[in-house]
């Protein structure tokens, strides 16, 4: 009998090209490989690579001027020809960067947050592959800061979260101090109809601030949502899982 042939589709993979940040400006990607956001080529980093946010182009900004207060997505750009050096770039654009002139490839590689001086805020980006950790070093403050709701209500962290298109997870640092002992404080996805959180903390002791961290997934559009019980809460972005997809 004649062998059929076996094709498989290729596999969205990265490896390596990790994120660190250098200096106020620049954002170091490690070397490494992956397939392209299109899925038909594959995109590799010989040697680590800088991006700055002073310089437009390959190794820079993809289009205008750095903001403030703003989410990048970072990527990986290539030529497919092999023309063009292998260089990073940011963009607003969470879709595909805006590609200089003989560029035809693009991986989104995670994302960076600038303060509210254009800087890039410090950060530490933890994995290996499409799964990636990203926390800050300093948690980002969600629109509760002083929360009473003993409904769910809803949670704004899109300040700390860049992209609420997909679902996801969120690492949730939570200060709150309850009016009694053992008031709770409860999050769940914003789409869910659970009458209990999916995770939930404890005040022990009255009057005294509680401080912990609650690890939640969120949905699309709608994040998180939280209720406590005779308390008040701040609640803050302390990382969040970014799915490389």
């Amino acid at each position: 009998m004649p062998n059929t042939p076996i094709k498989n589709a290729g596999f969205l993979y990265i490896n390596g090209l990790n994120l660190s940040r250098t200096s106020d400006e620049v954002i170091a990607i490690t070397a490494g490989q992956a397939r392209n956001g299109t899925n038909v080529n594959d995109i590799t980093v010989g040697t680590a690579l800088a991006v700055s946010n002073i310089i437009s182009g390959a190794g820079g900004l993809d289009t205008g001027a750095v903001a403030n207060s703003t989410h990048y997505a970072v990527y990986v750009i290539a030529d497919s020809t092999g023309k063009e050096t292998t260089a990073g770039i940011l963009s607003t654009d969470i879709a595909s960067p805006l590609l200089p002139g003989g560029y035809d490839m693009s991986r989104r590689i995670g994302y960076v947050l600038t303060d509210g001086t254009a800087d890039f805020l410090e950060f530490r980006q933890e994995g290996a592959g499409n799964d990636r950790w990203m926390y800050y070093d300093v948690a980002i403050a969600t629109d509760i800061t002083a929360g009473a709701s003993a409904t769910f209500a809803a949670v704004d962290a899109s300040g700390g979260i860049p992209d609420l298109t997909v679902s996801g997870t969120v690492n949730m640092l939570a200060l709150f101090t309850p009016t009694a002992p053992n008031d709770t404080l409860e999050l769940r996805p914003g789409s869910s109809a659970a009458a209990a959180g999916y995770v939930r903390a404890s005040g022990a002791v009255a009057a005294v601030v509680e401080t912990t961290n609650l690890v939640c997934p969120f949905d699309v559009t709608t994040g998180v949502d939280y209720i406590v019980t005779g308390s008040a809460v701040a609640l803050s972005v302390a990382g969040y899982l970014d799915k490389l997809v």
